[in-house]
């Protein structure tokens, strides 16, 4: 079955990578950065089924040399926090051979990327299914070395375009441009450094900063002499405009034609295949389907998952596809209601209760998700309040130490220096060696101890912040949830504002029978951690037929809301 994915990265230097070597590792190269100096081989990887460049047509024609093309980014590139390139992974269709993968490939990249100026390095990856040790795994799941017998079911693509235009000379354009914010009379604009000297022939002035009483302010020259004010800085006034090519290519509207294309052209090649399934690149909710969509795990926590060990995004995907299969259940039950009544009105209370227990299991998950997000946070917050306490309690035994490890040393100076006649002081002087020796020893002991609670505290586990944003997205997505239960609830009850009283009186003789229904429900998905109190609090955020008929109905609404 094809799936939809499609993540858009930026690969730069401030997190430490660097082009070269992501095109080395992609494509199974071995490729000497010359930014840097480094050598980056990955000529041992396998599962490569597929390398290439595609290049607009105004590109140098020695970029389709992998190493001359990235080396070129990386030299265009001055900053040590520079955006070196983007790269686009898709999952590929299993369904199509590889021919037709690579035709599809091209023709997205040629139709998206290499038609806006961008030079494209795509590496298609097909690897088979392994077991923990990294192995690849038969339809049994015995390690194999034969490649027929191998699972092939991930095959996707990895693509790195350039992030700078290049102009029709092949030159890199630059990013964003430097202008002069000037000023005439009440107006101000932008001026490009290139066009400042026509610009001041027309009256435009630079502004620079001023100091008046404690404040700094922007203004023209002519206008700071006539008042005496003094100049704080020599540099103008001044602010970066973005390149129109690379502006459109990091909008959002650009990375949502990408995900519409890739879908488009999915689907229009499975259907040549006679395949009816279809994929989109729009989100469950947008869609129209109640689910929650899955987190992205990763390697790392693949690898771990498949070793036994539990992660934490792992629990979260298992979590939340618990909870799919709690809102499918609902769904379901909910259509079930439906089907049984039979008149007109039944089957609208049966709706409206119907609504109303999707809105309450929604607003159940979102408090319980809430809480759990709530007690993570006091935890990780006293987690490093302890830590510091430890620091400042270790910060003043090792100054405790210094000290008396200074005073032992004057004391062993003055032994050493006393007569041997003088028993007394010299006595007196061995006993405070003998205390102080005991002293640093007790300390150190102690800062040892209180070492190894910072450890143990700094490896305590804590909710990741990317567990953390999952489940913020997940709260919002519950809101969303219960924010359109209300609306269909109450148009409904427009609709049938005439009948509004019988209704009532139905929904009155059904009411315990939902609620017991849902309540079980609850009950059987959350077993132990399920909480009577909870569930009395989302009952009080449901929707309620009012009342009243009329402009009552648009009150209710908005109060609820």
């Amino acid at each position: 079955m094809a799936i939809y994915h499609l993540s858009v990265k930026i690969i730069g230097r401030n997190s430490g990578r660097s082009a070269v070597a992501a095109a080395a590792y992609r494509s199974g190269d071995t490729l000497t950065n010359e930014w840097d100096g480094l050598t980056h081989d990955y000529s041992r990887k396998g599962w490569i089924e597929h390398t290439e460049i595609l290049l607009p047509e105004h590109a140098p024609k020695e970029f389709k040399n992998r190493s001359a093309l990235w080396n070129a980014v990386e030299k265009a590139e001055k900053s040590g926090s520079a955006q070196l390139a983007r790269e686009i992974e898709t999952a590929l269709p299993k369904e199509l051979n590889q021919a037709e993968r690579l035709s599809l490939i091209r023709d997205f990249i040629e139709k998206n990327f290499v038609s806006a100026g961008m030079c494209a390095d795509f590496a298609v990856h097909n690897p088979p299914v392994t077991d923990s040790r990294n192995r690849p795994v038969d339809q049994a799941g015995n390690p194999t070395r034969d490649k027929d017998k191998m699972i092939f079911r991930n095959p996707h693509v990895h693509i790195m375009l350039t992030m700078r235009p290049l102009d029709r000379q092949g030159q890199w354009q630059a990013k964003s441009q430097t202008a002069y914010l000037c000023r005439k009379n009440n107006e101000e604009r932008s001026v490009l450094v290139s066009e400042i000297k026509q610009a001041e022939t027309d009256g435009w002035q630079k502004q620079y900063q001023y100091k008046i009483g404690r404040k700094k302010v922007w203004l023209t020259k002519e206008a700071a002499e006539k008042k005496g004010f003094t100049r704080v800085s020599k540099q103008p006034k001044t602010e970066k405009i973005q390149n129109p090519v690379t502006a459109q290519w990091n909008s959002k509207d650009a990375l949502f034609q990408w995900r519409k294309s890739w879908a488009e052209l999915c689907n229009e090649q499975l259907k040549r295949n006679g395949i009816e399934e279809q994929i989109s690149h729009l989100s469950y909710e947008a869609q129209g389907i109640n689910k929650v969509a899955s987190v992205h795990m990763g390697v790392e926590a693949v690898h771990a998952e498949k070793r036994g060990i539990p992660t934490e995004l792992g629990e979260l995907n298992r979590q939340i596809q618990r909870d799919n299969e709690f809102l499918a259940v609902m769904e379901g039950r909910i259509r079930e209601w439906e089907r049984r009544e039979t008149e007109s009105l039944n089957r609208t209370a049966a709706r409206l209760e119907g609504i109303r227990s999707r809105h309450i299991a929604a607003a159940y998950q979102q408090l319980c998700l809430s809480i759990s997000l709530a007690k993570e946070q006091d935890s990780l917050a006293a987690q490093m309040r302890a830590a510091a306490a430890m620091a400042e309690t270790a910060e003043h035994l090792i100054r405790a130490i210094g000290a008396l490890k200074e005073s032992l040393d004057v004391y062993r100076r003055q032994r050493e220096e006393t007569n041997p006649f003088q028993k007394q002081k010299r006595k007196e002087l061995e006993e405070k060696v003998m205390a102080a020796e005991h002293q640093i020893q007790n300390l150190k002991t102690r800062l040892n101890e209180i070492q190894s609670r910072q450890r143990e505290v700094k490896t305590a586990p804590v909710s990741s912040p990317e567990a953390a944003r999952k489940k913020k997205e997940q709260i919002q997505y519950l809101k969303e949830i219960q924010s359109q239960a209300y609306r269909e609830f109450y148009t409904l009850v427009k609709e049938n504002k005439e009948n509004m009283n019988r209704i009532r009186e139905i929904i009155q003789g059904s009411r315990n029978e939902h609620d017991s229904q849902l309540k079980q429900r609850l009950k059987e998905h959350y077993t132990e951690d399920f909480q009577e109190k909870i569930l009395e609090q989302a009952r009080d955020k449901a929707p309620e037929i009012p009342e009243t008929e009329g402009a009552s109905i648009q009150k209710n609404i908005s109060h609820k809301r």
